[in-house]
């Protein structure tokens, strides 16, 4: 259920970060995949902790995402 109730918190954070449905469904895809991979690097992160590290990288991951569109 942790799981579940980060990657929502992660999906609501993009949303209002991204312009266009295109970019959202990349970056949804893309916050996922960071929290994820921070997670098993760091097993007993918190959710804050996860949260606070998709956020830190948010517009590195939004500059990729605009480089690649």
């Amino acid at each position: 259920m942790e799981c579940y109730n980060y990657i929502y918190k992660l999906i609501y954070f993009v949303f209002f970060m991204a312009k266009n449905e295109k970019r959202i469904k990349i970056a949804v895809i893309a916050g996922a995949s960071s929290a994820l991979k921070y997670k098993e690097r760091n097993p007993k992160a918190t959710e804050q902790e996860i949260l606070q590290h998709v956020t830190s990288e948010a517009n590195l991951i939004l500059s990729r995402i605009d480089d690649e569109l």
